[in-house]
């Protein structure tokens, strides 16, 4: 959860800095704007529902994990059908916009599943 806030404030921060360019502005307003807090708010969402199923629903983790997924994928999509339903037009920046702060966000979240994956070495050694 940490990781997403401090992820969300870095973009929040670059989408500032990319404001102050005339040539990337539009890229800024839209990511600061829509899609940064929009996709911090479903992973932060999803992070917490992870938990809750864990402790509702009697399925191994793995199962938590993808049907986190699942909802996140479905709110994120609709997050962008959203935005290209309100902004419909021949020049989308959002859409480029969505996919490449979508894909920072999956990168963590796979970063997190794996650290669930790997066994804690500490653990392992008997004392």
């Amino acid at each position: 959860m940490r990781n997403v806030l401090a992820l969300s404030l870095i973009l929040f921060g670059i989408s500032s800095f990319l404001k102050t360019n005339p040539s990337t502005q539009v890229y800024g307003e839209v990511a600061q704007g829509f899609f940064v807090p929009g996709l911090a708010l479903i992973f932060l969402l999803s992070y917490f529902l992870s938990v809750w199923f864990l402790k509702v629903i009697d399925q191994p983790p793995l199962m938590i994990y993808i049907l986190s997924m699942t909802v996140k994928m479905l709110a994120s999509l609709t997050l962008l059908l959203v935005y290209l339903l309100n902004h419909f037009g021949p020049q989308n920046e959002g859409a480029l916009v969505f996919v490449i702060l979508y894909l920072i966000f999956e990168i963590l979240e796979i970063r997190r599943f794996l650290s669930i994956l790997r066994p804690d070495s500490r653990e392992n050694h008997s004392e």
